[in-house]
């Protein structure tokens, strides 16, 4: 199965400053770009928050769904938590994962089709 970015973007923010909505909205946009200009149509897959910190083991990160707002706010909670252990350099990598569903784009020998992904590093301080 062959990824392919639409976007990588690094921003930090203070906890509670991130727009997941605004997010989404962008999301949108530029896949819808991106689909017009490979002649295909994307349907959103997953979305998954990864949050790690400088002080913790690989193991000890969080992974949390995130499907809407509610998901985005249990990544918040989590930050916040971790925030108030004094964990240092808190960062939240949000990857969202489309499929191709359709399009006049070349058949591929493969079963399955190419996702996207788009994926936001955020870092609290």
């Amino acid at each position: 199965m062959g990824l392919m970015a639409i976007t990588q973007d690094s921003d930090f923010v203070v906890l509670g400053e991130f727009s997941y909505r605004q997010f989404e909205v962008s999301s949108i946009r530029k896949l819808t770009k991106a689909s017009e200009a490979a002649n295909t149509t994307f349907e959103w897959l997953s979305g998954k928050a990864l949050i790690s910190s400088k002080s913790c083991r690989v193991s000890d990160n969080l992974s949390i769904e995130v499907d809407d707002e509610s998901g985005w706010r249990k990544v918040e909670k989590g930050v916040e938590r971790w925030m108030l252990q004094n964990k240092k350099e808190i960062i939240v990598k949000l990857t969202v994962v489309y499929r191709k569903v359709g399009g006049t784009a070349v058949e591929s020998s493969e079963d399955e089709s190419p996702t996207s992904k788009k994926v936001q590093p955020l870092q609290c301080c």
